[in-house]
């Protein structure tokens, strides 16, 4: 699906040509635009990984020619409280990491810490709910703009910053990472909603959210993973009620368009739609891609595959029937659907899908196998969903009753993370 090659000789040829001509600022628009069109494009953790392990070396040998420190202007500050940053590009939206944040902080009342966003500058005028809910609570101090696209703007930045925070929390989105070890160096950690990297040579912490109390913290070369343990919560556990028309299937997937965007998840959902004839399938997404729509128009399911936009998926879940999760990345929307009783159809091993990580215990006491390794025991389990109504109702009912799992007592997600970004590396 990727050339490699050709895209390190690429990115190499612009970059040589950035170091060349000074073209100081290109570099960080370059390495942003490589972020949204190369990494972004395809999410799954071995192409990020292979990305980043192209970007970069070529990004380090940027920084080293443009992003030089004048030791002598950076501020020095009596601290009276622990100061702790946390950067997200983008606080406009009400998406999952800035949900996760929103309860991260929620609970949070430590008298001894201050905590800042840093964000980009584009965003300043546009503000989530839950940002604003955050610091009109006064559990956000300070929004602190800089811009990522300009050199001037970062060192500025980091005279102000670099001895001002005793954390810098990169939330999320791995965007510069390696721009900002230079700036605070093993002050960054960064807090991962997907995966685990190996990538980013230079970062000494990283930190994992987990309802599964079999994973640990590990060592992936450089970089400590810590967990911090968590319960999915917030759940809509509205009941899907939809009566199931065999003559009239409708399959659904509620995902960003950059997961739907794989070759496999598109060629088994078109084996679904040849086997059932009278099926229809319903995806999501800011903007339909070409490459997902001419994929079903080439397959002949032009008229029966139907791109919908960004929805409310409680408002929308008993027009389907059932939920068809996309492979590598799932979440919180598969697993709300799982518990309102809606059929959800997996893949094993998909990164962050809480569903995977209970698998085992909701198969040992409801009997309920819904991830699947192939393709073939993926469509084979729709089929059986489809065509026996009985068996269709017996899984809904299950999937009801199993809620619980989802649920755990006594976490306290703030006080697991400030011990997680405090504790020092062990292993």
């Amino acid at each position: 699906m990727f050339d490699y090659e050709r895209i390190s000789s690429d990115v190499n040829k612009i970059f040589n040509h950035i170091n060349k001509n000074k073209l100081k600022d290109e570099g960080l628009e370059t390495y942003s635009s490589f972020y949204a069109s190369v990494i972004k494009s395809f999410e799954n953790h071995e192409h990020y990984e292979r990305s980043f392990e192209i970007i970069n070396p070529i990004f380090e040998r940027y920084l080293d020619n443009f992003l030089q420190f004048d030791k002598n202007k950076f501020k020095f500050f009596d601290q009276n409280k622990i100061k702790i940053c946390f950067y997200l590009p983008n606080i406009s939206n009400s998406l999952a990491h800035i949900d996760l944040l929103h309860k991260t902080l929620n609970d949070f009342n430590e008298e001894n810490y201050d905590l800042y966003i840093a964000t980009n500058k584009n965003f300043s005028n546009n503000i989530s709910y839950k940002i604003k809910n955050l610091i009109n609570r006064k559990k956000i101090k300070e929004i602190i703009h800089v811009d990522i696209l300009s050199i001037k703007d970062i060192k500025k930045f980091s005279y102000r910053y670099k001895n001002f925070f005793e954390r810098f929390i990169v939330w999320a989105v791995p965007l510069i990472i390696p721009l900002w070890i230079r700036v605070f160096s093993n002050k960054v950690i960064y807090v991962s909603l997907k995966f685990k990297y190996s990538s980013f040579i230079n970062l000494s912490k990283g930190i994992y959210f987990s309802i599964d109390k079999n994973k640990e913290e590990c060592q992936l070369k450089n970089t400590i993973w810590k967990k911090v343990e968590t319960e999915l919560i917030d759940l809509s556990f509205i009941e899907h009620s939809r009566n199931l028309n065999k003559n009239k299937v409708r399959f659904i997937t509620v995902n960003r368009i950059e997961k739907i965007r794989n070759e496999f998840f598109l060629d088994t959902v078109c084996e679904i739609l040849k086997k059932i004839p009278s099926a229809n399938f319903s995806y999501t997404g800011r903007a339909d891609d070409p490459l997902v729509r001419n994929y079903f128009r080439l397959n002949n399911f032009d008229d029966r595959a139907k791109f919908i936009g960004w929805v409310n998926p409680n408002e929308i879940i008993n027009d389907y029937d059932i939920f068809l999760d996309v492979p590598y990345l799932s979440g919180i929307i598969s697993a709300n659907y799982f518990m309102s009783g809606m059929p959800v159809v997996s893949f094993e091993d998909t990164t962050s899908s809480y569903i995977d990580m209970i698998k085992n215990e909701l198969y040992n006491q409801y009997k309920i196998k819904f991830t699947f390794k192939s393709k073939k025991d993926y469509v084979d389990y729709v089929i059986k969903l489809t065509t026996d109504k009985e068996y269709f109702n017996k899984i809904r009912r299950n999937q009801i009753d199993s809620k619980f799992l989802f649920k755990k007592n006594n976490i306290n997600l703030s006080q697991n993370f400030f011990r997680a970004i405090d504790e020092k590396n062990t292993i």
